[in-house]
């Protein structure tokens, strides 16, 4: 598992990135319906900022999921650099 932990922590960073960008097919197949059942983050800031014309709303949308996926990167990062390269910074 140690050896592992460097290859887990990229695909959990970029598979993490990958599910915030997840609109196109969401979009296609179910518009994010029924409801909002297959909604997701970009679907619900495409809903919010230009199908409803609330481009302020959609915008602080968008600003927030880029700190949560800016946020996550960075744990991500800092774990790995603890684990592989020996920080141990408090």
């Amino acid at each position: 598992m140690p050896l592992l932990y460097p290859v887990l922590s990229i695909v959990v960073l970029i598979r993490s990135f990958d599910a915030f960008r997840v609109f196109d097919i969401v979009w296609t197949m179910t518009g994010g319906g029924p409801g909002n059942a297959t909604e997701t983050f970009g679907t619900f800031v495409y809903r919010i900022g230009y199908l409803t014309v609330n481009y302020s709303e959609g915008a602080a949308a968008a600003m927030v999921g880029a700190v949560i996926i800016m946020v996550v990167g960075i744990v991500v990062y800092g774990a790995f650099a603890r684990v592989v390269w020996g920080r141990h910074e408090a």
